[in-house]
């Protein structure tokens, strides 16, 4: 098995930086999140169970932590409360 010599950030208690806007997971952030399989974290955004967002039909999911939570209480997140999609905003290229 081969070390590394790399410091992970969190085992020193340094502050994670906040960054500007909403933080988005990936479908296996959130599956990791919530202990769940990543084909099931799928499933649960096709079906609308869990709120999420695309940036383009078939492109990558992004899902806000807030979502993860609401959809492992069996609640519906802020989103879809107030009918809102998330909007991802576009690539400058």
């Amino acid at each position: 098995m081969q070390t590394s010599n790399a410091t992970d950030i969190r085992s020193v208690g340094a502050e994670v930086p906040s960054l500007p806007g909403p933080i988005f997971l990936t479908t296996a952030e959130a599956a990791a999140m919530a202990r769940k399989h990543e084909v099931t974290i799928r499933i649960a955004l096709g079906s609308g169970a869990l709120h999420g967002g695309q940036g383009v039909s078939g492109g990558h999911w992004r899902i806000e932590p807030d979502c993860v939570r609401a959809y492992l209480s069996g609640e519906k997140c802020e989103h879809k409360r107030s009918s809102k999609p998330i909007r991802l905003p576009r690539r400058s290229a």
